[in-house]
């Protein structure tokens, strides 16, 4: 019938299209990057700069669950069939626009047992997943960041984002608080030398 007839056709995508959202509502998902330089996403991800972003180890039974984005540049095509076989493949699938994001994703579960599953919205991260924060380099916080984390978490370590003087890329440091105080003073310089009186 459904091959014959387009309304009953019509009536059958709908419903499965419904049933597919439903099951992507009981989970929840997380994304990553294994690039914490990448310019773009602190850009659209951390308030322009001015966020943090927390570093995980791989070595430990969450964040190895972790699977890679595929990219395309047309839908793939889903099937019933394909997706009893893979059924995460609908969440695993964007435009490659997006490409340069190298997107890993958690995919959490209510009603999976297991490093995945979901305590209310959110998994339960092991003792030492977090290896360290990375402040971004227009977070005019790092000390009060660096304060937090010495107090709550003391083994993970504080990074600075900062602008390579040299080329249009962010570099990763872990500065003392004189090299903290040196930072602060050459990103303010930069911007003098240039005249500009409105960072990017």
């Amino acid at each position: 019938m459904l091959l014959t007839d387009d309304a009953e056709l019509k009536k059958g995508v709908s419903k499965w299209t419904v049933g597919i959202q439903a099951e992507i509502a009981k989970r929840g998902i997380y994304c990553l990057t294994p690039f914490p330089a990448n310019t773009l996403m602190w850009s659209h991800y951390a308030d322009n700069h001015r966020g943090i972003c927390i570093e995980f180890g791989k070595d430990n039974d969450l964040i190895s669950k972790a699977r890679p984005i595929h990219y395309f540049a047309e839908y793939p095509a889903l099937t019933a069939k394909g997706l009893r076989a893979r059924p995460l493949q609908v969440v695993l699938n964007k435009s490659n626009e997006w490409g340069y994001e190298l997107e890993w994703r958690l995919i959490g579960s209510r009603t999976v047992p297991g490093p995945t599953y979901m305590d209310c919205q959110f998994v339960r991260l092991p003792d030492g997943a977090i290896t360290a924060v990375i402040v971004g380099c227009e977070n005019p916080f790092f000390d009060e960041v660096a304060a937090i984390v010495a107090e709550h978490a003391p083994s993970v370590v504080v990074r600075r984002a900062v602008r390579d003087p040299k080329s249009y890329k962010l570099d990763i440091v872990t500065p003392t608080a004189e090299q903290q105080t040196d930072l602060q003073a050459d990103e303010r310089s930069q911007y003098a030398v240039a005249g500009d009186s409105q960072r990017p």
